[in-house]
């Protein structure tokens, strides 16, 4: 492909954007992301209208309120005073006391007409099979207290359901911004801007909004151009080259995504269906890329844009995984409210790990990123399965024993065996990701391991060019060298690669002095690559000092062997003189008794 986004031979590419049709869409950009920032704002402000004015009113008659599609009220009970009474999972409202509930009332109208003192609420309802009938609850403040205990207080609500997603959202918009603003004229960083401005408005804070302002059709218009973007974007990231080529039909195929979810045009689980394989599909097409891409600045960026991804995809599959799993008991609500929480604010890795790859900052870190994360989510997956398992087959068995036994005992127990569990766990899932997704470190962990074997059996040359070849491409540094410091002059002993800007670490072992680059994106070695690089001074200067001094020994024999063979040529020749005076007869002694000594 050309510079600029134009394609050669069979290679597709998104076209390239000018400068002035860049500032056009930075202005278009921005418009709907002030928009975005308002409804996320004003969402905010319904939930806290929600959290303060509905949620007490309808907890009072154990119920929880809902929006239809067409604006109707939906009633379903969350306390068992409301079940034992009759009301069914599911209903339409129709009338409270007999006042008729329209949809220009809303979901406030309603709970405001539960309000009042204590005493007993009718309900009209109307079931799936289109049957009406009244369902009588009883309006209790000592109901809604209950029920409002612990994380259901209304300000852990108010923060799970709503802080949180505001947060999430506001994230979205601010790596959009940023992408928008330092690369304005690359076509992936635009269509990833206006995805993520899009995602921010298709989060359920805002489908809030559009439930209170009877918009409802505004959040799935919000979300199909979200993942309508991403079948373009994911396809040709990050150049904007469709590699491999069928990206480019995926690609193709958004624009009828968007209408399916935009106009409804199928079921909703079809729909559903088709835009998780279609995502899916998506999302693999840079796997299949980043397998094809030589090492390089265009690989890492491979790495960090699906670390964003699957990192938000892992964090909310745990969440989930704690929604499904969470114990009974005050226990068992925290749980739950951690997992929303935890949900929303997975929003925060997909454009964090998107940012790092197209601005290209600290891309040579990917791999431990990616090891620590697929650390944590093995062990998370790991235990919880073990929790979750031994937790249930104790009851089994347990109950077959004694019926009337505590289960909270049984709770503890199996919490006691993950606390017991966790450290080998965890230590052994450590190692075999650093193993398995950090290669370059292992590399420099394993350094001194090799210096000390090669130190007995290899020159100064081979142990420079090993230790430059292992400490430049372990740390990922543009370039790397290695000299030999005696008797106040410097040799180079080992070069690789070109340091750009000079040396970014030394490390000093002995008469030894290793020099690193920074990386090739510009950043300095982080950390973690630092303390590994000092942990060479000892070994290096251990190698070196008996290298130099077995090549020190090795050039004191040749001299010697050369001095003894001058001596022989010099005792030759005074044998071949045919003269025989008393003066060389002792010249021919002092000779004999140099080389005896």
């Amino acid at each position: 492909m050309a510079e600029g986004g134009q394609s050669t031979g069979f290679v597709r590419a998104l076209p390239a954007i000018g400068s002035r049709a860049a500032r056009a869409i930075g202005f278009a950009w921005r418009a709907l992301a002030v928009l975005a920032l308002i409804v996320s704002v004003t969402g905010l402000w319904r939930g806290w209208i929600e959290q303060t004015r509905i949620v007490p009113a309808t907890d009072a008659v154990g119920v929880r309120l809902g929006v239809e599609g067409d604006g109707g009220i939906l009633v379903e009970p969350i306390a068992d005073e409301a079940s034992a009474a009759g009301l069914p999972d599911e209903a339409r409202l129709v009338a409270i006391d007999g006042r008729a509930i329209t949809p220009a009332m809303g979901i406030e109208g309603a709970a405001a007409a539960m309000r009042g003192p204590d005493g007993r609420v009718v309900l009209t309802i109307e079931t799936e099979d289109g049957a009406r009938r009244s369902v009588a609850v009883m309006r209790s403040q000592a109901l809604a207290s209950r029920l409002e205990q612990g994380p259901n207080h209304l300000v852990w609500q108010f923060v799970g359901f709503y802080a949180f997603e505001f947060i999430a959202a506001l994230g979205l918009i601010a790596g959009g911004l940023m992408l928008i603003e330092r690369r304005p004229e690359d076509p992936v960083s635009v269509l990833l801007a206006f995805a993520f401005v899009l995602g921010s408005m298709a989060l359920p804070l805002t489908a809030v909004v559009g439930d209170w302002l009877g918009w409802g059709s505004v959040t799935d218009l919000t979300t199909a151009g979200f993942f309508a973007l991403l079948l373009v974007v994911l396809p040709a990231f990050p150049d904007g080259r469709f590699v491999p080529r069928a990206g480019f039909w995926l690609a193709l195929a958004a624009p009828l995504l968007f209408v399916m979810i935009a106009i409804n045009l199928l079921p909703l689980e079809l729909v559903a269906g088709i835009t998780m394989v279609a995502a899916l599909v998506a999302a693999s097409i840079p796997v299949l890329r980043f397998r094809r891409t030589p090492p390089g600045i265009e690989r890492q960026q491979l790495k960090w844009a699906g670390l964003g991804f699957a990192g938000a995809f892992v964090v909310q599959s745990i969440a989930m995984l704690l929604a499904v799993l969470r114990p009974g008991g005050p226990a068992g609500a925290w749980v739950g409210w951690a997992a929303l929480a935890i949900f929303s604010l997975a929003f925060l890795i997909l454009p964090a790990g998107v940012l790092v790859s197209l601005l290209r900052f600290r891309l040579w870190d990917a791999d431990r990123a990616i090891g620590r994360s697929s650390m944590v989510g093995i062990v998370t997956l790991t235990l919880g399965g073990v929790w979750a398992g031994a937790q249930e087959l104790a009851k089994i068995g347990v109950s077959q024993l004694d019926p009337d036994f505590d289960p909270g005992v049984i709770a503890a127990i199996s919490t006691a065996l993950i606390a017991i569990l966790f450290p080998p766990v965890q230590s052994r899932v450590e190692r075999w990701t650093e193993k398995r997704l950090e290669p370059r470190l292992e590399r420099l962990r394993t350094l001194p391991d090799l210096l000390s074997a090669m130190a007995g059996r290899s020159s100064v040359a081979q142990l420079a060019e090993a230790v430059v070849a292992a400490a430049t491409d372990g740390a990922a540094a543009t370039g790397g060298t290695l000299m030999i410091l005696r008797d106040g002059r410097s040799s180079l002993a080992a070069e690789r690669g070109e340091m750009q800007g000079g040396p970014d670490v030394e490390v000093v072992g002995g008469e030894a002095v290793l020099a690193l680059g920074a990386r090739p994106d510009g950043s300095p070695l982080p950390g973690g690559v630092r303390a590994l690089l000092s942990e060479l001074s000892t070994p290096m200067a251990e190698a070196f000092g008996e290298a130099l001094a077995r090549e020190d020994r090795a050039r004191a024999i040749a001299r010697l062997g050369e001095r003894i063979e001058e001596l022989a040529h010099r005792l030759t020749a005074i044998e071949r003189d045919q003269a025989s005076s008393p003066r060389t007869s002792s010249m021919k002694r002092i000779t004999e008794i140099g080389l005896e000594t």
